[in-house]
């Protein structure tokens, strides 16, 4: 009797080990969710392994063996636990990981580049507004004389300049201070469709916040000067979401904030190439006589 209390309590630890590398693999944004084949496949490996006897003293499985059946590297994984989540590189220079001020825990590492660059420049370009891509707090960005960046959490309170309402998270400015929503708006008017004429117009306010997806509507009225000539639902229009400062989309659109900010640098710096190309072809050859 004794044995089989034994063996029973042995068999479901197993049990519970191995649904505990399970979930870790099926909730692991690296690799995506596992596939109930993959989950057979692992479990027969995990068997496996058992009945070798585990090596050493353990009947349970090493990570690594895991890892390795996953096709995980581990070295790998802490090759890119060195870089930046966003550019994929290692800080160099006058660019380092950003000391974010709200939640330093959950992206350490950030470089200040990245920081700089996913912001928004406020007038003047004294500083950049931007959001953190794992707690959404508005930060403001400054670069100090040293080419050092500093990053602030914007909280102040109080009247938006623009739309006269008592707002959270001011963005000061040279000419006065703006709620975010205003502040967002006036750098960047996008374009979108009216639900009644279907018509397009620029609208000087961040609608796509009242939108339950980007393919729907809002439900928050804006003024239509088209054919409407009154207050009407409005959605942006896919092809302007692209322009949507990261961070900023609703939470409900489901979108992964790391891996926009991904695509944004690196559609940045095709940019950023292609003008350095086109800038050298236009150079004219030196040319001894």
């Amino acid at each position: 009797l004794d044995s089989c209390v034994t063996c029973a309590e042995g068999v479901d630890v197993q049990h519970q080990y191995e649904q505990k590398l399970l979930e870790e693999h099926l909730t692991s944004k690296q690799h995506g969710s596992l596939t109930e084949k993959e989950v057979a496949v692992i479990r027969r490996q995990l068997l496996a392994v058992e009945a070798r006897g585990g090596g050493g003293n353990s009947i349970f499985p090493d990570v690594d063996d895991l890892n390795n059946l996953c096709g995980i590297d581990s070295s790998e994984e802490q090759h890119n636990a060195d870089r930046c989540v966003v550019c994929l590189e290692q800080p160099k220079g006058n660019i380092v990981y950003a000391e974010m001020p709200c939640c330093q825990q959950q992206h350490p590492n950030i470089c200040t580049a990245c920081v700089l660059l996913l912001a928004s420049p406020t007038s003047g370009g004294a500083s950049r507004v931007g959001r953190c891509l794992g707690c959404r707090q508005w930060l403001s960005v400054m670069t100090t004389v040293d080419s050092a960046v500093t990053i602030d959490i914007i909280d102040t309170e109080g009247q938006c300049d623009v739309c006269n309402q008592t707002k959270s998270h001011l963005v000061e400015q040279d000419n006065g201070k703006m709620c975010d929503a205003c502040f967002l708006g006036k750098r960047r008017a996008l374009l979108y469709e009216c639900k009644e004429c279907h018509g397009h117009q620029r609208i000087p306010h961040p609608m796509y916040r009242y939108q339950p997806s980007v393919e729907e509507f809002g439900d928050v009225n804006w003024a239509c000067q088209l054919e409407c000539q009154r207050f009407t639902k409005w959605k942006i229009l896919e092809e302007q979401a692209k322009y949507i400062p990261v961070g900023d989309a609703p939470l409900a659109w489901g979108d992964d904030y790391v891996e926009v900010a991904m695509q944004r640098v690196q559609e940045a710096r095709r940019i950023v190439k292609k003008n350095d190309d086109s800038a050298s072809s236009k150079e004219s050859p030196c040319v001894i006589q």
